[in-house]
């Protein structure tokens, strides 16, 4: 296991620099220069446990969501390397107000994204697909498989808010090493 991983992406769209510790304290220092979709990353590092580091220039909040996450997962993935000992499993239930929220996350190998956000539309000056979309892409990038489910609706900022704190105690719980051999009854996980 590596202390710190640093990733960058650049395209012609995005300029990322990520450097993650998925072993940490919950920091996030720097940020993409989108607020609310930092206040969203710096729920996820802090309730995971992660500490992150990240730098954005960008075009479109699209681009930049979808991008700063799946740099995010790659970065996940690098650090979890063959994720022999790895609990695997994370799963969290998190009010938020009148707003609850379950997440579950397998860091076993296969990429997957379910959610049932329960609404669209713009929160923040960010549109709630392009959220999803993220989320999506952070599975993608960390070879993991998300559901989310809204268990009970109400102000989207509230319901966005209590996903991203249960993704990230969802995979603070997954992370955790518990031993040796990989969770799995084949012997072997995808990864």
């Amino acid at each position: 296991m590596r202390d710190e991983t640093i990733l960058m992406r650049k395209t012609k769209e995005t300029d990322i620099t990520v450097t993650l510790n998925l072993y940490g304290s919950g920091v996030m220092e720097g940020g993409t220069g989108l607020r609310f979709f930092d206040h969203m990353i710096e729920q996820l590092v802090f309730y995971s446990g992660m500490d992150l580091r990240i730098e954005a220039k960008w075009d479109l909040k699209h681009h930049l969501i979808e991008d700063a996450m799946f740099l995010l997962g790659k970065a996940i993935s690098e650090q979890l390397g063959d994720r022999e000992g790895i609990r695997r499993y994370g799963w969290a239930v998190v009010p938020m107000d009148e707003s609850l929220v379950l997440t579950s996350i397998d860091l076993g190998g296969r990429t997957s994204y379910t959610s049932d956000l329960g609404f669209e539309g713009v929160v923040e000056g960010v549109d709630v697909k392009d959220i999803s979309h993220g989320i999506e892409a952070l599975a993608r990038g960390s070879l993991s498989t998300i559901h989310i489910v809204v268990l009970r609706k109400g102000n989207p900022h509230h319901v966005l808010e209590a996903a991203f704190k249960s993704l990230g105690l969802s995979l603070g719980h997954a992370k955790v090493r518990t031993g040796k051999g990989v969770r799995s009854t084949k012997g072997v996980l995808d990864a």
